[in-house]
């Protein structure tokens, strides 16, 4: 633990060669995950014993954010939930209205402010989200199997100039028409345009979740080393 009149800072370092600095001043806690590189050039930038004051700031975050990675100075990766309720979504030539979808996960990961990569996963509704929190595939289609990465098709990524605006992200995947590619990743035993009939104006039941026998932690780990 680093000490000075004002801040302490926790260090942790993970087994993913990252470090997880946490700065507590003024009853303010604040999280940052920074590569062991860029932890040992800022720890020997110091210029004496009492050394000068590396600041660790996040950036202003999105209401939704579970976790934020900054993985270099240019690229980062930020966690959103997206709470269980209804949305519309565009399937063949139908809107389907107000259907039910489970609390999601998302992960992006930006590459100098453009949207480089998106991650989406399902877990049942839970008030902590920590590493050995279970998932569940996202139910729907648009999302590779394995990775659980999403496929955008033909729609250019976006940029974004402040993290706090990639909370729009889930929503803008989720407005995306949807189309049979990679749809199977639940129990209802249903084909896709019935089951999202059958989920029209009504909540989404959470057994038809197919576990990913995966868990947030290993979740992460795998997109860090992507």
């Amino acid at each position: 633990m680093i000490r000075d009149p004002e801040e302490v800072l926790r260090v942790t370092f993970t087994n993913n060669n990252m470090v997880k600095v946490t700065s507590f001043k003024d009853e303010i806690t604040e999280t940052k995950y920074i590569t062991f590189e860029d932890f040992a050039g800022a720890v020997l930038s110091a210029k004496d014993s009492r050394y000068e004051k590396v600041q660790f700031k996040t950036p202003i975050l999105p209401q939704n954010c579970v976790q934020y990675i900054e993985l270099t100075s240019n690229s980062y990766i930020i966690v959103l939930k997206r709470e269980k309720g209804n949305i519309d979504m565009i399937y063949g030539n139908r809107v389907f209205k107000q259907v039910g979808i489970p609390t999601l996960l998302f992960a992006f990961k930006l590459y100098q402010n453009t949207l480089h990569a998106g991650y989406v996963v399902a877990i049942k509704n839970t008030k902590f989200i920590i590493k050995d929190t279970k998932l569940y595939h996202y139910p729907f289609s648009n999302v590779y199997n394995f990775s659980h990465s999403i496929c955008w098709g033909s729609n250019k990524l976006p940029t974004f100039d402040e993290v706090a605006y990639t909370q729009n992200i889930p929503d803008m995947f989720l407005s995306m028409p949807n189309s049979s590619h990679n749809y199977g990743k639940n129990l209802s035993g249903l084909e896709y345009r019935p089951l999202l009939e059958a989920l029209e104006g009504k909540e989404f039941n959470e057994d038809w979740l197919l576990e990913a026998n995966q868990t947030y932690g290993e979740w992460i780990n795998m997109i860090i080393k992507n």
